[in-house]
């Protein structure tokens, strides 16, 4: 099978392509003239770079021609310009789905979406894949309307792929996580629990490779996670036990963290990328319910997370340690 990933130099990107490539498939990543190759095996004879313009039609068309399975992972998670989510995560991804759709040998097009664009739901009971509340960042709402967008063109089947939180070898993002936990400290938005969704990535990649051989045909959506409910108290517990060091929860009002955030922002201006935390992370974080209903597509077919929250969380740390993170 062929397999086009987009994004596939990014985190999640990568390790899918690993999994593809141990699996025996070809894939072709997109990448540009900036990307950085160092997650990718590059010498794998069934791993094709290409490097495309993504403002070419024909490029694009070039991009998915000779191809079965497009993942498309290609997206902005945070920038200080509001725009850009809609510049990329909407108008780019209707462009890479109208050119597979002439490519015409594309059967499949996965859209990695997010649970942001479901919105939190209003217990622990989650959101099954057909229901949706109403999005509170500007991310999960750029997702949302590339959703929308998608659905009105006619063209290969779409998978729509919604996430809970990734985590694993090469996220910087929960690095940063790790780094201030560290400290024996990390701060809480607001009182009580948060309950939410988690994923290791090489159990994400697993999964997502497992619908992708699926017989199904026709559009549809899953919801991916580790199928557990989690919280920030037994999130930093677990990382305790591995740190071997206790951390300490300190809650903070959400309006003093949105403040924080808008003076990190107006500093961060001035830089390329935008801070971790920031306005539109402290929205999410304030919600008491980000969990998805997983059963239609993974628990009703025996499709189950490898890693628990312990197991995962170790090999992330001592990755972190081997590559200097920490």
């Amino acid at each position: 099978m062929r397999y086009l990933v987009t994004g596939g130099t990014g985190f999640i990107g990568s390790h899918l392509v690993d999994k593809l490539l141990r699996e025996g498939h070809k894939v072709r990543v997109s990448i540009r003239k900036e990307s950085s190759l160092k997650s990718l095996p590059v010498n794998d004879s069934n791993l094709e770079l290409f490097l495309c313009n993504f403002l070419d039609r024909e490029q694009l068309r070039e991009l998915c021609s000779n191809i079965d399975t497009v993942f498309h992972l290609a997206a902005v998670t945070k920038t200080l310009n509001k725009e850009e989510y809609f510049d990329i995560n909407v108008n780019l991804s209707k462009e890479i789905y109208m050119a597979a759709g002439a490519a015409r040998n594309v059967s499949r097009f996965f859209f990695i979406s997010s649970q942001a664009a479901k919105g939190p739901s209003v217990s622990k009971v989650g959101l099954k894949e057909n229901e949706f509340t109403e999005p509170v960042s500007v991310y999960g709402m750029s997702k949302r309307r590339a959703e929308e967008e998608l659905l009105k063109l006619s063209g290969p089947d779409k998978v729509f792929v919604y996430l809970p939180p990734v985590y694993g070898p090469g996220d910087r993002d929960f690095c940063k996580v790790f780094k201030i936990a560290s400290t024996g400290f990390f701060l809480h938005a607001g009182l009580g629990k948060h309950h939410f969704n988690i994923i290791y990535v090489k159990d994400l990649a697993d999964i997502l490779y497992h619908v992708s051989q699926s017989n199904k045909v026709g559009d549809f959506a899953v919801n991916i996670s580790d199928l557990r409910e989690c919280t920030w108290q037994f999130f930093f517990q677990t990382l305790s036990k591995i740190f071997n060091k206790k951390i300490r929860l300190i809650y903070l009002p959400v309006p003093f963290l949105s403040f924080v955030t808008k003076v990190l922002e107006f500093f961060y201006m001035f830089s390329k990328t935008p801070p971790v935390f920031n306005c539109e992370k402290i929205k999410e974080a304030k919600e008491r319910f980000w969990l998805l209903n997983c059963n239609e597509q993974l628990n009703n077919h025996g499709i189950t997370a490898k890693y628990s929250l312990e197991e995962g969380l170790r090999e992330t740390y001592k990755w972190y340690l081997e590559k200097g993170w920490l």
